[in-house]
């Protein structure tokens, strides 16, 4: 499944838990989920490759709880953004044109802790998750941090991310992302 699809998905997904959000907001139900979209620019290390600037995007949906600590799942994908118009050669010893940096969706479980302060909140989650690609796929972790401010059910939320991935072919890959969107609870 390519990153296109994926985001197609999670903007679906995204839309029938908003569509329910508003049906329980009618209601006056507490929501069960704090759901967070967000997108922005990402950056690959590790191995020999090219364009490892790209974009993605990470659905999270949280568990309700009353204390600090909770549970989450998370969907995200990352897809490079090529600007290499010429061969840059690989040092690696098959030779040749090193190739862009992979792109990954992957799906992941996550615990917590959040700290809320007025309209403010703050999160801090670690996990495992499994990277897929059309090249490699791995399983590996992720450490996510994010503030989100607003008020009643939306609010804008900012995020940092790092995904350490650990291929099957024995390739070892780190991706840091910073991305803004939105947070429904």
């Amino acid at each position: 499944m390519n990153l296109i699809r994926s985001l197609a998905l999670a903007v679906t997904v995204s839309l029938l838990i908003f569509a329910h959000v508003a049906t329980a907001q009618q209601a006056s139900r507490p929501f069960p989920l704090a759901i967070d979209f967000t997108v922005g620019p990402n950056s690959g290390r590790g191995g020999e490759f090219t364009d490892r600037l790209g974009g993605g995007f990470e659905l999270v949906v949280a568990l309700r709880h009353d204390g600090a600590g909770f549970g989450a799942f998370t969907l995200g994908g990352r897809e490079g953004v090529s600007s290499s118009a010429d061969c840059v050669i690989s040092s690696g010893s098959a030779g040749g044109c090193a190739r862009s940096y992979p792109d990954f969706i992957h799906i992941g479980a996550l615990a917590g802790l959040q700290g809320d302060r007025g309209p403010l909140s703050l999160r801090g989650m670690l996990g495992p998750a499994y990277f897929s690609g059309p090249r490699t796929s791995g399983f590996g972790g992720q450490a996510h941090i994010d503030a989100a401010v607003g008020v009643s059910r939306v609010a804008i939320v900012a995020a940092a991310r790092v995904n350490a991935i650990a291929g099957f072919k024995g390739e070892q890959f780190t991706i840091g992302a910073l991305e803004a969107g939105v947070r429904i609870r």
